[in-house]
C-alpha cells in the first residue's frame, strides 16, 4: 500500500501562539496514533522556525507556502529556496490559485520557483485547476492540460532528473473554501485524465503522486481517498482546526490500516492453503520441512491424520473466502457513485465571489 499524503495549508492565518498550539495538538495525535501517512503542515513563513522546533524529531514534515523565483540577492521581502532549506523545510507550494489569480503570478514565475526548490532538494507541491467559469463552460480538461504542459515543458530537464521531487495537487478554484466538491464521477474522470496526461509525457513521471484539494472535510475525506489515482489530500480551512485535521488523518488511517491488514492475512491464508493442498496430494514434504522438523512430523508428516488435514484445509479455505469477500466489498465501495455534492443553486450564489478568479 503506497504511503498517502495529508498536507495542511494554513494560508495567511493564525498568530504565533495559535500556531504553536495547533502544532502541539497535531503532534500529540500523530505520536499517539502512529500514522503511516506522510503528514505535512504548511504554516505562514514567519512561523516556520518555531513550528520546526516542535516537530523536528517527529514524523511530521514541514512545508512552506511560497518561495522566491530568484536565488539570494537584492529582492526585498522575498524568501529564497536556500533560506527555506536552511530552515528545515521539506515541501513547498507552487502555483496555488490564490497566487495565480489574486497576486497575478504566471507560469514563468512558477517555473523559476520549481527550479529554485529542486536545486535546494525541496519537494514541490504544484497546484493547478480550473475556475468556476472554466468548469461551467466544460473547459476543465483543457485548462488542466495547458497548465501541466507548461509546467513540464518549462522544467523538462530538472523534472526528468528529479521527478520524485514533484507532487501534483489538483484544486478546482471553485471548490476552494466554498464547501463544493466535484462529483465522484467527475473526480474519477479528471484524475484518470491527469494520470494519463502526465504518464504520456514521460514514463518516468508515472510515480508522481496526485493530491486533491478543495473543501476537504472529515466527512468527505474518506470518499475522496477512495477515488482511483488520488494519493493524498491538500487541506485548507479544516487544517486550521486541530480536531478536524486529526479526524481526517484518522479516517484515512483506519481505512487503509484495515485494508492492509486484510490483504496481508489474505496472502498468508493463500500460501497456507496451497501448502495444505500439496501436502494432501503427497507433494508437500519439502514444504512441511520448511516449517521445522517438529511441525513436519506432527502436521505435514502425519499422513494418517487425513481428517485433521481436511478440517484444517476447510477452515483456511473458509477464512480465505471471507477475506476475499471483505476485500471485494472494499474495492466495490471505491467504485460506487454517490450523490453529487455540487448544488447548482449554491454555485450560482457564489458566482459573484468567483468573478475575480475568472480574469484572463
Amino acid at each position: 500500500m503506497l504511503k498517502k499524503i495529508i498536507a495542511g495549508n494554513w494560508k495567511q492565518n493564525g498568530t504565533l501562539k495559535s500556531s504553536i498550539s495547533l502544532t502541539k495538538k497535531v503532534l500529540q495525535a500523530v505520536k499517539k496514533e502512529k500514522y503511516t501517512h506522510e503528514i505535512i503542515i504548511i504554516p505562514p513563513s514567519i512561523f516556520l522556525l518555531p513550528v520546526k522546533d516542535l516537530i523536528h524529531k517527529s514524523q511530521i514534515k514541514l512545508g512552506a507556502q511560497n518561495v522566491s523565483a530568484f536565488d539570494d540577492g537584492a529582492y526585498t521581502g522575498e524568501i529564497s529556496g536556500s533560506m527555506l532549506k536552511d530552515s528545515g523545510v521539506d515541501y513547498c507550494l507552487v502555483g496555488h490559485s490564490e497566487r495565480r489569480h489574486l497576486l497575478n503570478e504566471d507560469e514563468s514565475a512558477f517555473s523559476s520557483k520549481v527550479s529554485r526548490l529542486i536545486d535546494n532538494d525541496i519537494t514541490v507541491i504544484y497546484c493547478f485547476g480550473e475556475t468556476l467559469n472554466d468548469y461551467k463552460n466544460k473547459k476543465t480538461k483543457i485548462i488542466i492540460k495547458r497548465q501541466l504542459k507548461k509546467l513540464f515543458l518549462n522544467n523538462e530537464n530538472n523534472l526528468k532528473k528529479h521527478s520524485s521531487k514533484l507532487i501534483l495537487a489538483y484544486e478546482p478554484v471553485w471548490a476552494i473554501g466554498t464547501g463544493l466538491v466535484p462529483t465522484p464521477e467527475e473526480l474519477v474522470s479528471i484524475f484518470k485524465y491527469i494520470r494519463d496526461t502526465v504518464n504520456n509525457l514521460d514514463k518516468k513521471y508515472a510515480s508522481i503522486k496526485l493530491l486533491y484539494g478543495g473543501s476537504v472535510t472529515p466527512d468527505n475525506a474518506s470518499s475522496l481517498m477512495d477515488t482511483e489515482h488520488i494519493d493524498g489530500l491538500l487541506i485548507g480551512g479544516a487544517s486550521l482546526i486541530a480536531k478536524k485535521f486529526i479526524d481526517i488523518c484518522s479516517t484515512i488511517w483506519d481505512k487503509y490500516t484495515m485494508q492492509t491488514a486484510l490483504l496481508t492475512i489474505h496472502i498468508i491464508l493463500a500460501v497456507i492453503l496451497v501448502v495444505l493442498v500439496l501436502v494432501q496430494q503427497g507433494k508437500g514434504a519439502d514444504a512441511g520441512a520448511a516449517f521445522g522438523s517438529g511441525a513436519s512430523s506432527t502436521v505435514f508428516g502425519a499422513r494418517g491424520n487425513a481428517t485433521f488435514l481436511n478440517k484444517l484445509t476447510t477452515i483456511v479455505a473458509l477464512s480465505f473466502f471471507v477475506t476475499s469477500l471483505s476485500l471485494a466489498y472494499i474495492s466495490s465501495n471505491k467504485s460506487q457513485t454517490s450523490k453529487s455534492l455540487i448544488n447548482e443553486t449554491v454555485k450560482e450564489e457564489i458566482v459573484d465571489d468567483q468573478e475575480k478568479f475568472d480574469k484572463p
